[in-house]
């Protein structure tokens, strides 16, 4: 068997053309996952912006409105996550706790463990 002389310039146009596909996969692969942290990132700072506003509403609403009445939470679908941290920073084991008449929480799914103090939530 003869052995097969390749020309230098040759595999020197397959490493590119090899090295250039594997990096456009890296490159692909780098972006797709850079995008997705940012979007995590963005929407894990969306959370924690529209729950900020919601706990000062729920602040001047018991400053201003509530003067010691039951309180009824309720909420759907994105709205019962935040409902659940009000709950959860509000009532479970505080004073506010006597004042719960219900918490109508819908559109989701609840952990049975998410509570540790209330009941029947």
């Amino acid at each position: 068997m003869q052995k097969q002389i390749i020309p230098a310039f040759y595999t020197r146009q397959v490493f590119l053309i090899s090295m250039q596909e594997f990096m456009r996969h890296v490159f692909v692969k780098h972006i797709s996952v850079l995008i997705s942290q940012t979007i995590r990132w963005l929407a894990i700072n969306a959370f924690a912006t529209a729950y900020a506003d919601i706990k000062a509403a729920f602040e001047y609403y018991l400053k201003n409105y509530n003067h010691g009445r039951p309180i009824i939470i309720a909420s759907h679908s994105q709205g019962s996550t935040h409902a659940l941290h009000l709950l959860k920073d509000y009532f479970e084991n505080k004073p506010l706790q006597k004042q719960l008449v219900a918490a109508y929480i819908v559109g989701m799914t609840i952990p049975t463990e998410f509570f540790f103090i209330l009941e029947n939530v």
